[in-house]
């Protein structure tokens, strides 16, 4: 039996890399799924049944991306059973005394502000199921600090403790909150300005794996917290990055 049958799910940020990988793989379980980003997609990897994916184009930081998500969960299907936080951005390299405010901002409003509006706006979409499950995808940078990474981190940091809150104050009402922290994912994000791989030799020989994750690593440990088989799992940090973070 498919861990996610008849399942409804948002996941943010499924343009490429986790997000995408999390679409397959839920949808290959069995769930259907509403994705938001603001490019395009790649084509679904396998050919689900009709209505298993919807893509919708938007910023989840903006008003009028969460009523469209909204709308449009509550047209289609009627309810939400899992909602996947994982869009995130980066900015510009730089220590914390020298990011700018409007990269303050920006950064504080997609990797943390959204995601608390978007939970609260689905809240009632979820509240129905009484077995709801929200996936943040934090990082290891949501209890580590890295250089020239300040507004990321902070960011990362603080949406650790939003889902803390989150599964003390959802979970009276059967939705638990749960947050993966990835290590190193082969991902655009983690490629960017590392275009001679310098890099990721460097992260690979720290990792007792020797390795970075593909991202359908990573969409497999959410699709355990969004399964039956996390059912009393609820606040966790859930670090998935081969061991990274062990001789830190």
């Amino acid at each position: 039996m498919s861990l996610l049958s008849d399942k409804i799910a948002v996941v943010t940020g499924v343009s490429s890399g986790i997000g995408w990988a999390i679409v397959n793989t839920f949808i290959e379980q069995g769930a259907r799924v509403i994705g938001v980003a603001r490019r395009d997609p790649p084509p679904l990897e396998s050919s689900p049944s009709t209505g298993a994916f919807t893509f919708l184009r938007g910023d989840v930081s903006t008003p009028a991306t969460l009523d469209l998500v909204a709308e449009a969960a509550a047209q289609t299907h009627g309810r939400i059973d899992i909602l996947v936080n994982n869009a995130a951005i980066l900015p510009p390299a730089g220590s914390i005394d020298t990011v700018t405010d409007s990269d303050w901002e920006r950064v504080l409003q997609v990797n943390l502000l959204s995601v608390a509006r978007l939970s609260t706006r689905l809240l009632p979409l979820m509240r129905s199921a009484r077995d709801g499950r929200i996936i943040n995808i934090g990082s290891v940078l949501s209890i580590y600090a890295a250089p020239l990474a300040g507004p990321y981190v902070v960011s990362k940091h603080a949406l650790l403790g939003l889902t803390r809150q989150q599964a003390v104050e959802y979970g009276r009402i059967g939705i638990t909150a749960n947050c993966v922290l990835p290590g190193a994912i082969d991902t655009e994000m983690f490629r960017r300005d590392d275009e001679n791989g310098e890099f990721r030799r460097y992260v690979e020989s720290r990792c007792p794996l020797g390795r970075v994750a593909d991202p359908r690593e990573i969409a497999a440990t959410a699709l355990f917290l969004a399964s039956p088989l996390s059912s009393y799992i609820n606040g966790h940090a859930l670090v998935a990055d081969g061991g990274l973070t062990l001789g830190i």
